[in-house]
C-alpha cells in the first residue's frame, strides 16, 4: 500500500466515523458523558478492559488478532468503538472545555491534586447550572 492509499483509507474510515457518531447521537444522545469526566474515562477503559484480552491471546500482536478475528463484534469492532470514544473525549475538550476559563486557569496549576472530585469541578468550572459534560457539541 501506498503512502497516498494508506492516507487516503484513514480518510474514509474517519468520515466514516464521524457519520456513525452522528447517528449514535441521534439514538442515544449524549449518554457518553452522562457522567462527566470521570465517566467518559471509564467508558474508554472498558472498552480496553475488553480488548485486551482478545489481542493478549495473539502475544498482543494487534494485527494478527484483526486477522483472526473474523467476529462482527470483535477485535476490529471494539478498536473502532474505542477509536470513536476517544475521538469524542477530545472533540469534547477541543469544542468546550479548553474555551472555560475557569479551565484555562486550572491548566497554570498542574501540581493541584484533588481528592474531592466535586470541589476539583467547582474549581474548574464554577457552580454555573451547566456542567461542561452537559454542553451540546451537536448543536
Amino acid at each position: 500500500m501506498t503512502n497516498a492509499n494508506f492516507y487516503h483509507v484513514l480518510e474514509q474510515l474517519l468520515k466514516e466515523d464521524a457519520e456513525i457518531l452522528r447517528k449514535k447521537n441521534q439514538e442515544y444522545g449524549d449518554s457518553w458523558r452522562k457522567r462527566g469526566g470521570i465517566g467518559a474515562f471509564m467508558m474508554l477503559a472498558r472498552k480496553w478492559d475488553r480488548l485486551e484480552p482478545q489481542v493478549a491471546g495473539h502475544g498482543y500482536d494487534i494485527f494478527e488478532a484483526m486477522i483472526e478475528d473474523c467476529r462482527p463484534e470483535g477485535v476490529l469492532d471494539d478498536i473502532g468503538d474505542l477509536r470513536r470514544y476517544l475521538a469524542l473525549v477530545e472533540a469534547q475538550y477541543r469544542a468546550v472545555l479548553r474555551h472555560l476559563p475557569q479551565a484555562r486557569d486550572h491548566a497554570a496549576e498542574p501540581d493541584r491534586h484533588y481528592v474531592d472530585q466535586e470541589q476539583r469541578q467547582m474549581d474548574l468550572f464554577g457552580d454555573s447550572a451547566t456542567a461542561p459534560h452537559q454542553l451540546d457539541l451537536f448543536t
